[in-house]
């Protein structure tokens, strides 16, 4: 689960968000570009957080964050590498919450 969370999912998401479907959306703007991507990065994600808007507007901050990284930096890497740190943050932050994962909600 670590590798996925930590790499796997960070390389696929920043290689179809800033890779692909950045460029694409920069064409009607760069502006435009950023926040179409980070809409759709929180969109893909929304369901793992029940839909809560709190958490919506968190993810789309990070998509804003991870895409202006992308297109300042000229780089999928540098997003990518913001992606890692970001889930790693929140990986720590569970595992020491939830007493080394011994102590998760089931789900419904």
């Amino acid at each position: 689960m670590a590798v996925l969370a930590l790499a796997a999912a960070p390389l696929m998401e920043e290689f179809f968000f800033r890779g692909l479907l950045y460029p694409v959306l920069r064409r009607r703007g760069a502006a435009v570009g950023v926040i179409l991507t980070a809409i759709a990065f929180a969109l893909v994600h929304g369901s793992q957080y029940g839909w809560a808007w709190s958490a919506m507007l968190v993810l789309t901050v990070v998509g804003i964050v991870l895409t202006l990284a992308r297109a300042l930096l000229r780089s999928v890497a540098a997003s990518f590498l913001l992606h890692f740190g970001y889930n790693l943050t929140l990986f720590v932050v569970l595992f020491f919450s939830t007493d080394r994962f011994h102590h998760l909600q089931r789900g419904p």
